[in-house]
């Protein structure tokens, strides 16, 4: 502030009287200071949203970042050097990436994902760590996991080739609720700790067989919490009651369903590709190869082909059409 106050007179003073005069006027007479009281912040932060039309709107790191700032009570200096830490962190990922990991830490902290995500980590997060310990130590920590487990790019180590397989495997997934496992294994443990093997292992099929047979949110979240409770517990994380486990009722719900169709897009190129790695000779594929997935039974066909002969009734045409047999 002090800076850009510093540049605004130096401004100012180039300025002709005629010019200045007329800046004053505009600042004065043309320029609308609108006053919005709310009971909370929640509330505030919706209204400067909706009022900040002609900026940037800002993202939720955006705002997560200023209350961090405000409550560690920075010098100048010390606000220079970590708005310059957090662009790089910014920079690194994106920002709509950012706010993903914010919201994947909140939820390790809260347990949650309901709710405003800035309300809920500053309630959840923040009184577990002061303002300074995040930006130092924790911060850092998950930005370096973040890009693991969504780029899957991991050179070296005894397990890289597996865990890189299993990031992969899950990253084809339509939905992203296994983040929060992974990230906090790979900030308390790392990829070289001896268990990750069977972790990545586990939470891939794990993610897999809820992805087939819990459609409620809100039971992924509850589920994949179990796993996050126990990440600093191996005896529980891979014993006999592991929230690892799949029942013999999940078991034959996956197999059902893996029977049945499957409707969206991301459904059917996810379990193409985990099919094709779990082939003899067969090999993960990166979600963001040009992979294809082409249909034996094809989704549109003309009045006159072979298949309307084969499969004249249009309902069980589109039932097959959609399974994982006909799936090349």
């Amino acid at each position: 502030m002090v800076q850009n106050a510093r540049t605004l007179l130096k401004r100012v003073k180039a300025l002709s009287d005629a010019d200045r005069n007329a800046l004053a006027d505009v600042t004065m007479n043309r320029c609308a200071l609108v006053r919005v009281v709310v009971n909370d912040k929640d509330q505030g932060f919706k209204v400067f949203r909706v009022l900040n039309t002609r900026g940037k709107e800002p993202g939720a790191h955006d705002i997560i970042k200023t209350e961090l700032f405000q409550r560690s009570k920075f010098t100048t200096e010390e606000a220079s050097f970590y708005s310059e830490r957090w662009a790089e962190h910014e920079a690194a990922l994106g920002g709509s990436a950012f706010d993903d990991l914010l919201r994947q830490i909140r939820s390790i902290y809260d347990k949650s994902s309901k709710g405003e995500l800035i309300t809920g980590f500053l309630k959840n997060v923040i009184p577990k760590i002061t303002a300074r310990g995040f930006l130092d130590d924790v911060l850092p920590r998950y930005v370096a996991a973040y890009k693991i487990i969504t780029t899957a790019n991991l050179d070296t180590g005894p397990h890289a080739k597996l865990i890189s397989d299993k990031l992969n495997q899950m990253r084809a997934l339509d939905q992203t609720s296994w983040r929060a496992p992974a990230l906090k294994f790979l900030v308390e443990h790392g990829v070289e700790h001896e268990s990750a093997p069977e972790f990545f292992t586990k939470l891939e099929r794990l993610s897999y067989i809820i992805m087939l047979v819990l459609t409620d949110r809100d039971q992924r979240t509850k589920r994949f919490n179990k796993v996050n409770e126990n990440i600093g517990n191996s005896r529980t994380l891979y014993g006999r009651g592991s929230p690892f486990n799949i029942t013999k009722d999940e078991s034959r719900r996956a197999f059902d369903r893996m029977l049945g169709r499957f409707a969206t897009f991301g459904q059917r190129r996810s379990m193409a590709l985990r099919l094709n790695a779990a082939l003899d000779g067969g090999f993960t594929i990166a979600p963001q190869s040009d992979a294809t997935v082409e249909h034996v039974l094809p989704r549109n066909i003309s009045e006159d082909s072979h298949w309307m002969i084969t499969w004249p009734d249009p309902a069980k045409r589109r039932e097959q059409c959609d399974t994982l047999g006909n799936f090349v």
